[in-house]
Protein backbone atom coordinates (compact mmCIF):
# COMPACT_ATOMS: atom_id res chain seq x y z
CA UNK A 1 0.00 0.00 0.00
CA UNK A 2 2.87 1.80 -0.09
CA UNK A 3 2.26 5.57 -1.50
CA UNK A 4 -1.55 5.16 -1.33
CA UNK A 5 -1.92 7.09 2.06
CA UNK A 6 0.09 9.58 -0.19
CA UNK A 7 -2.57 9.64 -2.69
CA UNK A 8 -5.72 10.24 -0.43
CA UNK A 9 -3.91 13.33 0.98
CA UNK A 10 -3.02 14.67 -2.48
CA UNK A 11 -6.64 14.24 -3.39
CA UNK A 12 -8.00 15.87 -0.59
CA UNK A 13 -5.39 18.66 -0.94
CA UNK A 14 -6.58 19.09 -4.88
CA UNK A 15 -10.17 20.10 -3.83
CA UNK A 16 -9.35 23.40 -1.41
CA UNK A 17 -12.91 23.70 -0.21
CA UNK A 18 -15.59 21.96 1.34
CA UNK A 19 -18.60 23.19 1.92
CA UNK A 20 -19.87 20.46 4.41
CA UNK A 21 -17.22 22.07 6.58
CA UNK A 22 -19.04 25.09 7.15
CA UNK A 23 -18.60 25.99 10.96
CA UNK A 24 -15.72 23.96 11.39
CA UNK A 25 -12.05 25.19 12.07
CA UNK A 26 -9.02 23.82 13.42
CA UNK A 27 -6.29 21.25 13.30
CA UNK A 28 -5.89 17.41 12.55
CA UNK A 29 -2.97 16.11 12.36
CA UNK A 30 -2.57 12.40 10.88
CA UNK A 31 0.46 10.45 11.92
CA UNK A 32 0.40 7.33 9.53
CA UNK A 33 2.93 4.88 10.13
CA UNK A 34 5.41 4.32 7.31
CA UNK A 35 3.75 6.42 5.26
CA UNK A 36 4.39 10.21 6.84
CA UNK A 37 2.53 12.94 8.68
CA UNK A 38 0.10 15.28 6.96
CA UNK A 39 -1.93 18.03 8.22
CA UNK A 40 -5.37 18.87 7.64
CA UNK A 41 -7.03 22.22 8.10
CA UNK A 42 -10.46 23.19 8.18
CA UNK A 43 -11.20 26.98 8.30
CA UNK A 44 -14.80 27.75 7.31
CA UNK A 45 -14.83 25.55 4.17
CA UNK A 46 -11.47 25.86 3.19
CA UNK A 47 -9.43 22.95 3.44
CA UNK A 48 -5.92 22.96 3.40
CA UNK A 49 -3.34 19.98 3.55
CA UNK A 50 0.20 20.30 3.95
CA UNK A 51 2.77 17.36 4.36
CA UNK A 52 4.83 17.42 7.60
CA UNK A 53 3.89 17.91 11.84
CA UNK A 54 3.31 20.50 13.79
CA UNK A 55 0.32 22.49 15.85
CA UNK A 56 -2.81 20.86 15.86
CA UNK A 57 -5.95 20.44 17.89
CA UNK A 58 -6.47 16.40 17.61
CA UNK A 59 -3.78 13.93 16.41
CA UNK A 60 -4.96 10.47 14.60
CA UNK A 61 -2.25 8.08 14.50
CA UNK A 62 -2.46 4.11 12.84
CA UNK A 63 -0.94 2.26 10.29
CA UNK A 64 -1.04 3.30 6.31
CA UNK A 65 -3.38 -0.03 5.61
CA UNK A 66 -5.84 0.36 8.16
CA UNK A 67 -6.09 4.13 7.42
CA UNK A 68 -5.97 3.33 3.33
CA UNK A 69 -8.94 0.47 4.18
CA UNK A 70 -10.52 3.13 6.32
CA UNK A 71 -10.45 6.11 3.88
CA UNK A 72 -11.77 3.27 1.23
CA UNK A 73 -14.92 2.41 3.35
CA UNK A 74 -13.48 -1.35 4.08
CA UNK A 75 -12.92 -0.59 7.41
CA UNK A 76 -14.72 1.10 10.06
CA UNK A 77 -12.92 3.33 11.96
CA UNK A 78 -14.61 3.01 15.09
CA UNK A 79 -13.85 -0.84 15.34
CA UNK A 80 -10.00 0.38 14.29
CA UNK A 81 -10.18 2.79 17.61
CA UNK A 82 -11.42 -0.43 19.90
CA UNK A 83 -8.82 -2.73 18.84
CA UNK A 84 -6.82 0.01 19.22
CA UNK A 85 -5.23 -0.12 15.91
CA UNK A 86 -6.03 3.74 15.74
CA UNK A 87 -5.10 6.29 18.29
CA UNK A 88 -7.37 9.91 18.51
CA UNK A 89 -5.86 12.65 21.20
CA UNK A 90 -7.01 16.32 21.29
CA UNK A 91 -10.33 17.50 19.69
CA UNK A 92 -12.37 14.00 19.06
CA UNK A 93 -15.14 16.40 17.25
CA UNK A 94 -13.21 17.84 14.90
CA UNK A 95 -11.41 14.22 14.13
CA UNK A 96 -15.33 12.73 13.36
CA UNK A 97 -16.11 16.36 11.15
CA UNK A 98 -13.16 15.53 9.13
CA UNK A 99 -13.75 11.84 8.93
CA UNK A 100 -16.55 12.58 6.38
CA UNK A 101 -13.81 13.46 3.77
CA UNK A 102 -12.89 9.72 3.76
CA UNK A 103 -16.28 8.56 3.21
CA UNK A 104 -16.38 6.46 -0.20
CA UNK A 105 -19.25 8.67 -1.42
CA UNK A 106 -16.12 11.47 -0.95
CA UNK A 107 -13.60 9.63 -2.84
CA UNK A 108 -15.71 8.83 -5.91
CA UNK A 109 -16.40 13.08 -5.86
CA UNK A 110 -13.14 12.92 -6.11
CA UNK A 111 -12.83 11.28 -8.54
Amino acid sequence: MSGDAQAIFEGLAARCSEPMLRGIAGTCCFAIADAGIWRVTAQEGVLIVTPGDGAADSVVTCAEDDFVRAARGEQNPLTLLLRGDLSISGDFALVLALTHLFTPEQAAARG
